[in-house]
């Protein structure tokens, strides 16, 4: 069984090639910046997360990390989606913030792996149709764009507009160009082929913490078309697209397409407008009736995109999905975020807390004693599931800034009582919690100003080895016992 390093994990195009190289009956091992991505990125892939592992790699361009990765791991294959992003607040600068990461960041990967990987066989990179051109009305007109294309933009250029678009779009050249000057020079044991897509849309399943600050750009793109951004139909920013599903797939084909070695590969190609789009938004998701922008016809200005992908498009058997699906989808997903946000309340940017129950022994023993599941059964009958809800929730909601509690837990019973049978949103955050933790850290936190402890003191009676455990640790911590109202 194969398997593959992918790069950026946690970006919008890696999280559905973990589903393709899933599907496709490889395993994954990803790399994200920051550790705490690791758990949501492991829940929202359930399904295949027995083979999938994430590791953190902070520096793309330090080669002794790739070093050390390629020394633990043995890998037949590599995806290097990471790559700068235009949209990013406060990288502004084009030499430190899109030249050099792309420059090195494809090449401390490619030195390493040709030093320390030599079971690797071939290399998929998430390249742009913005190393070819900026999209700009002059350029599309020049010619058709095919994959002998580049940007007609030099660094010193891109240094004196000092406009974020256009460096992103020289940093994409830029950095294609050091690879594919590293791959004549370095004749490295291992094929390569860079992708050139244009708008990349569909379902969203990267972790997402809030839809108004951390959607990918194009997804935004088509949140906007329903969120009351536009009252009209804004122009088209670049008029052709492809399905980010159908791209997961293309980079996983052609790790094992020996005609996609050492090539430059355009993917779809199609012709779009945002006209299109909000057209096929208005068929296919009928819900959306009345959130949609008007005709403005300003698409009616818009250049056509001449994109020759039809013979890359054959070279690896791609079939595509329909404007109409992925808008369809797109919108359904976002549209489900929404929901989620609600019910997170008005504290959007706040982690859930994980709860995870853990039986103690002390809470065994009761249960043996009196033949019972745990002794959250009695609980159960003096509180209805909201309540108990909110007290779980609020003994852990300080210390974890949480305003939605979650369970992960041995007891069923446990996860009806705190979660009322909703839906096990995203883990972001957990804590081992026994039943002693919560009553204490009621106790501690005062929430016996609902009477709490009152209605808690004639059950916990009845469990004698639990209550001595809760007035020992109440005194070890020096806690005053609570009177309620």
């Amino acid at each position: 069984m194969p398997r593959t390093l992918l790069t950026g994990a946690n970006s919008f195009v890696g999280a559905h090639v973990i589903n393709s190289l899933i599907a496709a009956g490889h395993d994954v091992v990803g790399t994200v910046r920051r550790e705490n991505l690791i758990d949501e990125i492991l829940a929202l892939h359930s399904e295949g997360k027995e083979k999938l592992e994430l590791i953190v790699v902070k520096n793309y361009a330090d080669e002794s990390v790739w070093d050390h990765v390629f020394g633990t791991y043995r890998f037949d294959y590599i995806i290097h989606v990471a790559a700068p992003l235009v949209d990013i607040p406060g990288k502004t600068d084009y030499d430190r913030d899109f030249l050099t990461p792309n420059v090195e960041n494809n090449l401390a990967l490619l030195r390493s792996a040709k030093r320390v990987a030599p079971t690797v066989k071939s290399v998929a990179v998430t390249g742009s149709v913005n190393a070819s051109t900026t999209g700009s009305p002059e350029e599309l007109l020049a010619g058709p764009i095919t994959n002998e294309t580049w940007l007609p933009i030099t660094r010193e250029q891109a240094r004196e507009v000092n406009n974020n678009y256009i460096s992103y779009c020289s940093g994409k050249k830029e950095g294609e160009l050091a690879l594919w000057d590293f791959v004549k020079a370095e004749k490295p044991h291992f094929s390569v082929t860079v992708f050139l897509p244009a708008l990349i849309f569909g379902p969203p399943l990267q972790p997402i913490k809030d839809l108004k600050s951390s959607l990918n750009y194009s997804t935004n793109v088509i949140y906007s078309f329903f969120n009351g951004t536009h009252e009209t139909i804004p122009a088209t920013s670049f008029p052709s697209f492809v399905d980010v599903r159908d791209l997961a797939d293309a980079h996983v084909k052609a790790l094992t397409t020996p005609a996609a070695a050492n090539r430059r590969l355009l993917v779809n190609g199609k012709p779009m407008t945002y006209t299109s789009l909000v057209h096929a938004l208005a068929a296919a998701v009928p819900e959306l009736e009345g959130r949609l922008p008007a005709d403005s016809g300003e698409d009616t200005k818009v250049t056509p995109a001449r994109i020759e992908a039809e013979a890359d498009n054959e070279l690896l058997g791609l079939k595509f999905r329909t404007v109409e699906e992925t808008m369809a989808d797109t919108a359904r997903r976002i549209l489900e975020l929404e929901k989620l946000e609600k019910t997170r309340g008005a504290h959007r940017s706040r982690a859930p807390l994980v709860i995870r129950h853990k039986i103690d022994r002390r809470e065994y023993s009761s249960a043996i004693r009196f033949s019972t599941t745990n002794v959250f059964e009695s609980l159960s009958k003096l509180y209805k599931s909201d309540k108990f809800a909110d007290m779980a929730l609020r003994c852990g909601s300080r210390e974890f800034n949480a305003h939605r509690a979650i369970v992960c837990t041995q007891s069923p019973f446990f996860e009806r009582a705190v979660t009322g049978g909703c839906a096990v949103y995203t883990l972001t955050r957990h804590t081992d919690l026994t039943l002693r933790d919560i009553v204490c850290r009621l106790v501690q936190r005062s929430i016996h100003q609902d009477g709490v402890w009152d209605k808690m003191q004639p059950v916990m009676g009845k469990h004698s080895n639990f209550a001595v455990g809760v007035m020992h640790y109440m005194r070890a911590e020096k806690l005053r016992l609570p009177q309620g109202r």
